[in-house]
């Protein structure tokens, strides 16, 4: 899939929790389960960008919980990395993007991008 692929959707900064889970698909093999949570960064309907405590120890195959406000649903899909980065004070800067998601969970992710971008409007029109 080309970057622009990925771009398909717009981003907005958003700030929500998340966890983030890993499932071995083969109970034989030696990986690990594990979960972490953190803070998504900005969302879209096709990924997300997150601040995390550590590195993803798998890069696909990643299960996300992803606890939106407005409207008040937690969504559920899985995906893989495509960037991450480490910053200071041992925290990642996680790029994701969405494998697996059902439309009403990416209608959700799309009601939260609208209702965030007006309230963003909002409050830069302001005058004080």
């Amino acid at each position: 899939m080309s970057e622009q692929d990925l771009r398909q959707f717009f981003r907005v900064t958003l700030r929500t929790r998340m966890a983030i889970r890993f499932f071995p698909e083969n109970p034989e093999s030696n990986q690990q389960e594990w979960e972490m949570t953190g803070e998504t960064v900005d969302i879209s309907q096709s990924g997300l960008l997150a601040l995390l405590p550590a590195d993803c120890r798998n890069s696909s195959g990643l299960d996300f919980e992803i606890a939106l406000v407005n409207p008040a649903k937690k969504v559920f899909c899985s995906g893989h990395v495509v960037r991450s980065q480490r910053l200071k004070k041992d925290r990642w800067l996680i790029s994701f993007h969405f494998d697996e998601i059902s439309s009403s969970d990416r209608d959700t992710i799309a009601q939260n991008c609208f209702a965030e971008q007006r309230r963003q409007l909002r409050d830069k029109g302001q005058t004080y």
